[in-house]
């Protein structure tokens, strides 16, 4: 079961209350009165190892990477130029891995750190070298092995890492990288309603130096760690339209009964918040309706300090809009999408639209391009 939680794992709960959102109560909006592309950065072709599709996106500084889901990790410079590819160090020798599970970017370190089964390699951005190598923990009280995929950098050695592609997945765990071992861990799987998610982001860094943390999975919370990790809690909770899922939906669930996966996953008439992206002063949450992934999506953009909410629509004028959304920080959201894609649908490049051939002009259409949004209010 998907939903199991070991006995030695505390639940998050609230420190006092949560913030609180109704999502069910929004104002309609364009997307052009929200946000505006601030920055458009082609990311230049200039090595056979050029991603073919970027699953998560993090930056280390300006320094953008790119991970392909169970491949390779890619390193761009802040002005488009590519700089190193994971692959440079995959192998069987000394600092190198066999298998990529995820990766973490450590700005305290200055490190690009690929989780594999068993370690942890940390890299310069280069991939040039290996800093660092460390075993990572398998659970505090038992020895079945979980495989960690996402996580942040708490400090050089401190991190909190996600474990979602185990049997028991909602699990994080605090990682001392110098002792190799677990120090905590914590489960969040009782508040799952549902396991499935696009959500490609997972720990937000405040200003502060707090952690927010966004479920795997459909749940109605953002979660909140200490800037040391130490303590875990509900920091947001959201309430949905009634169009949303009300019951625990497990994998073994869908696997057991097609007619709930068609009842959840192919019906036109069910809203599922895919995933989630939050800052300090934004809480970007993106709906699915039904299986198409870009028609009937649509965006709900709530201020944190206001709590007003807005609905916003992925599409404009037959123009995909948002396919994706990938990261967010304090100043951008951003999105990366091919040329081809730009060109067909130049509303997403909004008040930069009319600029769109000639900002792309010298790469091919098959190249990626970042675009970074800022919001307008």
């Amino acid at each position: 079961m998907i939903l199991g939680a070991s006995c030695s794992s505390p639940k998050p709960e609230p420190h006092g209350a949560p913030e609180f959102y109704d999502l069910s109560v929004y104002e309609e909006a364009k997307v052009g009165d929200i946000l505006e592309v601030a920055e458009v950065v082609p990311l230049l072709f200039e090595r056979d190892t050029y991603p073919k599709y970027p699953y998560i996106v993090s930056f280390l500084g300006d320094t953008l990477i790119i991970e392909e889901v169970d491949e390779m990790v890619h390193v761009f410079a802040p002005d488009g130029h590519y700089i190193g590819c994971s692959n440079d160090m995959k192998g069987e020798g000394p600092g190198e891995y066999v298998t990529h599970i995820g990766h973490i970017v450590n700005p305290f370190n200055n490190t690009v750190d690929i989780m594999t089964f068993r370690s942890m390699h940390s890299y310069d951005p280069e991939f040039t070298h290996c800093v660092n190598e460390s075993k990572l923990p398998t659970s505090i009280t038992d020895t079945s092995s979980w495989l960690y995929d996402e996580g942040i950098a708490l400090s050089e050695s401190k991190y909190l890492l996600h474990s979602r592609k185990v049997t028991t997945p909602h699990k994080i765990t605090l990682y001392d990288a110098e002792s190799g071992t677990a120090l905590n861990t914590w489960s969040y799987g009782d508040d799952i309603l549902c396991r499935y998610t696009g959500s490609r982001q997972r720990f937000f860094r405040m200003p502060d130096g707090e952690i927010l943390m966004a479920a795997d999975g459909y749940a109605s919370y953002i979660y909140r760690f200490d800037r040391d990790g130490s303590d875990f809690s509900k920091a947001i909770e959201f309430k949905y339209n009634d169009k949303t899922f009300s019951d625990n939906v497990t994998e073994e669930d869908f696997r057991k009964n097609r007619r709930i996966y068609i009842e959840y996953l192919e019906n036109p008439d069910v809203e599922m918040p895919l995933a989630q992206l939050v800052n300090s002063k934004k809480i970007v949450t993106i709906i699915e309706v039904g299986p198409d992934y870009s028609r009937d999506r649509y965006l709900l953009l709530t201020d944190r300090g206001s709590g007003h909410t807005y609905r916003v629509e992925t599409t404009e004028d037959d123009n995909v809009i948002f396919p994706s959304l990938y990261y967010i920080d304090e100043n951008y959201l951003y999105n990366i999408l091919t040329k081809e894609h730009i060109l067909e649908n130049p509303r997403c490049f909004l008040n930069k639209e009319s600029e769109a051939a000639s900002l792309l002009a010298s790469i091919d259409d098959e190249d990626f391009v970042l675009i970074k949004y800022r919001f307008k209010k």
